[in-house]
């Protein structure tokens, strides 16, 4: 893990020399999308930039219907939700969740019950909390109804 955040050029010349060394699995923190752009051509596996991904997934929560939200490389995304209200006491076959919506459910969680993975004969409840896979405007087409 390269975590240098003051300067850019000791986090490049760092993150080189680990490369060099044989290091593979590299993570390193950029400052900004140059930085990191830099640090990707440069072949550093895992790039975090704490202050946007952190700003991201918080206007996600604060902004949506999201208990919890991870960004996927590329366009998916991973939610957390209560049940949609046009869902409530239907399986995940009758509403279509993946032909409909494009969205998988990994799994759900019932208050006071194990964790279940999602199956189309599961049936979803008011306050069980959903785990999605999808594009963001699948999930929020699903969270629409």
């Amino acid at each position: 893990v390269v975590a240098i955040g003051d300067s850019i050029e000791a986090s490049v010349i760092i993150t080189g020399n680990l490369l060099d060394a044989g290091v593979s699995d590299l993570w390193a923190k950029s400052v900004s999308q140059e930085h990191a752009r830099i640090l990707q051509r440069i072949g550093a596996r895992h790039i975090i930039n704490a202050e946007t991904d952190a700003g991201k997934r918080v206007g996600h929560l604060v902004a949506g219907n999201y208990l919890d939200y991870i960004e996927i490389d590329g366009p998916y995304t991973v939610v957390k939700i209560h049940t949609p209200l046009y869902a409530v006491g239907r399986s995940i076959e009758d509403v279509q969740v993946h032909g409909k919506y494009g969205v998988t459910v990994v799994g759900l969680k019932a208050p006071g019950k194990e964790f279940q993975y999602g199956s189309k004969e599961l049936v979803m409840h008011r306050n069980d909390e959903l785990i999605l896979m999808g594009k963001q405007d699948q999930i929020d087409h699903f969270i629409q109804g």
